[in-house]
């Protein structure tokens, strides 16, 4: 099979933006081609979207339209370099992903979807309200969206047309004809709620970790590598101050913990956010992690991940705790609640609960027994629905069904012509 993977960045991201997917399919004698805004990598694979002069004529011109009408993703005109190009001729589906960094005209959709079949994975809520990736608290996106009370929030705008891009996604999708691939329950509900995309055929597909690299070592060999005693009790943390994230939750939960031992923060990504904290804990700062090698050594090393998010369309984060046999401790509301089944592979607090989420953390301190139940169960699931090999055996499925129903409909049409 032919495919054709667009997307923002090649490297950063990989997991989930089709990077893995492409290298596991080539291996198996797919034919895979990967089309990104930035190319970080040396991936032959990999193509940049667009020549030098081209891209300053199809993005940059049209961009800085953009920027002075608050309209977005409307004007670039990047499309033509990817439907002109021999990839998109000869794909048997073209496989939409982060396509929301003002990089794509995504009023291009429709005509590029008849062209080839098409899916697009939905990464957050952006296709369906008026700028931002996740709309929090408010319901505004269930109505037409406008009077947007935080328009700084990603993707920023500079004049309220919250309304105006709302109508034009939900144009857009009408006249969309390919489908819409979702990563946990908690984005088929939204999607599903959505006006915007009302009809649209959706499936759900769970993302995928490796197992065999994510899983449970010697743990105290991987805390003596980092230097962390025996008797520690270690908490592991995604250290980000994205809004969505729940730093704020997060800081409160560890100003109130008490876990009646020494402690260790351990934390990945962003460095620094919680030194203030040194007085109290041990932190470490791993900064941001792209081995997963080392990476699955820092969750063998914790006893516990938090991740404070308040709204995800996923969390591999969490998958990969859960895989080295560590506790998670999360929010609900959020896709946490399905992805550790309730409380089986960790605690789920009320939502934004930081106090709740310090006293489930203490208690899984003083209680050992409870945190190997919980991990060994989160093991077991990870196996069961979120293996990479899973990921990839269901999304092919997705594309030979989209693939199949595309040409059956196409030589329907010229019967019926």
């Amino acid at each position: 099979m032919n495919i054709v993977y667009v997307s923002v960045l090649d490297t950063i991201g990989r997991r989930f933006n089709g990077g893995d997917l492409m290298q596991h399919y080539n291996g198996l004698g797919h034919h895979c081609t990967q089309f990104v805004w930035d190319k970080k990598g040396n991936d032959p694979s990999v193509v940049l979207l667009g020549t030098p002069a081209v891209r300053w004529g199809l993005y940059y011109l049209p961009r800085a339209v953009e920027k002075m009408t608050s309209l977005q993703s409307r004007f670039s005109w990047t499309p033509l370099a990817l439907e002109h190009s021999r990839q998109f001729r000869n794909a048997d589906i073209v496989h939409y992903q982060l396509i929301n960094n003002n990089y794509f005209n995504i009023t291009m959709l429709p005509h590029l979807s008849r062209r080839r079949p098409s899916v697009w994975t939905l990464h957050d809520m952006w296709a369906f309200t008026g700028h931002c990736v996740f709309s929090h608290d408010c319901e505004r996106w269930l109505t037409g969206c406008g009077e947007c009370p935080d328009l700084t929030s990603f993707v920023p705008m500079t004049r309220d047309r919250t309304d105006t891009m709302w109508k034009v996604k939900q144009r857009m999708f009408s006249r969309w004809n390919g489908d819409i691939i979702v990563a946990s329950e908690w984005m088929r509900s939204r999607v599903q709620q959505s006006p915007v995309l009302s009809g649209q055929r959706v499936h759900y597909v769970p993302f995928g970790i490796d197992e065999r690299i994510f899983a449970p070592v010697d743990r105290q060999a991987a805390r003596t590598a980092l230097g962390i005693g025996e008797e520690a009790f270690v908490i592991g943390v995604r250290a980000s101050k994205q809004r969505y994230k729940g730093f704020p939750q997060l800081r409160e939960c560890l100003s109130n913990l008490d876990t009646g031992r020494p402690t260790v923060i351990l934390t990945f990504d962003k460095t620094g956010l919680l030194d203030d904290f040194n007085d109290r804990y041990t932190v470490i700062d791993a900064g941001w992690v792209d081995d997963q090698r080392r990476l699955s050594m820092l969750f063998n090393a914790m006893d516990v991940f938090i991740t404070p998010s308040t709204a995800e369309s996923f969390n591999l984060t969490a998958i990969e705790a859960m895989a080295c046999e560590v506790p998670v401790i999360a929010f609900s509301t959020t896709p946490m609640e399905d992805l550790v089944r309730k409380d089986r592979a960790g605690v789920i607090v009320p939502h934004k609960d930081a106090h709740a989420m310090a006293a489930a953390v203490s208690g899984l301190a003083r209680n050992e027994a409870r945190r190997r139940s919980l991990g060994s169960e989160g093991r077991s699931i990870v196996l069961q629905d979120y293996t990479f090999a899973l990921h990839a055996e269901r999304m092919m499925a997705v594309y030979h069904e989209v693939r199949e129903r595309f040409h059956r409909d196409r030589s329907g049409s010229r019967r019926g012509g």
